[in-house]
């Protein structure tokens, strides 16, 4: 691969914004520069082929990836680039939040309309640092779930999403939340262990960076 300055990896299923919208906004900003590399993520294998792809951009010399989609998408691209990229902070992740909720780029601030938040992603603007949080063997930036709240996310289809925004969501929590019972959880967590009863069987850990 020649030498890249940005990776541009959209999933073309998220709900918000048409593919052919986004890359048109992604043109405005790059204009004719042949080092901004324009991907859309397949259908099958996207983990896989999400972490081809960054690690290919980084050896070329690849200094920000933007990854354009849902929460789910950003945290997958933010894995392979913790995989993938130096230890050192040198390649930054850019965000377009086009899923349904978006909530890691709320908590960020980072804008929601397209063409401010492409304008964001690609300039060279302030940057933090983001601790993840490792669940088995996905790196996650938000909250990890246990119970209904997982439920609900894994079992609301894509077509939903895209028809009924976060109504879709509500729907299938209220259709399966009151199955679960009440179960007790022991957490270890610095070395401390905390016992609770959760209502629902729902635990949520959040990665405080992000607040």
């Amino acid at each position: 691969m020649d030498r890249i300055d940005l990776l541009i990896l959209q999933n073309p299923g998220a709900s918000r914004f048409p593919p052919d919208t986004v890359r048109a906004a992604f043109e405005a900003v790059c204009g004719a520069n042949g080092r901004c590399r324009y991907v859309e993520l397949p259908e099958r294998e996207r983990t896989a082929f999400t972490a081809n792809e960054v690690r290919d951009a980084v050896q070329a010399g690849c200094r920000r990836v933007v990854a354009v989609g849902g929460d789910g998408t950003i945290g997958m691209v933010a894995g392979a680039l913790i995989r993938h990229a130096p230890p050192t902070g040198a390649v930054s992740l850019g965000i377009v939040p086009a899923g349904t909720a978006n909530i890691f780029a709320k908590e960020l601030g980072i804008p929601i309309e397209l063409n401010e938040a492409v304008r964001t992603a690609t300039e060279d603007a302030d940057t933090v640092a983001i601790d993840a949080i490792l669940a088995g063997d996905r790196f996650v930036l938000t909250q990890v779930g246990i119970g209904p709240d997982a439920i609900m996310i894994r079992h609301t289809s894509r077509e939903d999403q895209a028809r009924r925004g976060r109504l879709a969501y509500i729907t299938t929590f209220l259709q399966r939340a009151f199955r679960h019972r009440s179960r007790s959880f022991a957490i270890t967590a610095d070395g401390s262990v905390i016992r609770a009863r959760a209502l629902g069987s729902t635990v949520v850990c959040a990665n405080p960076s992000t607040r």
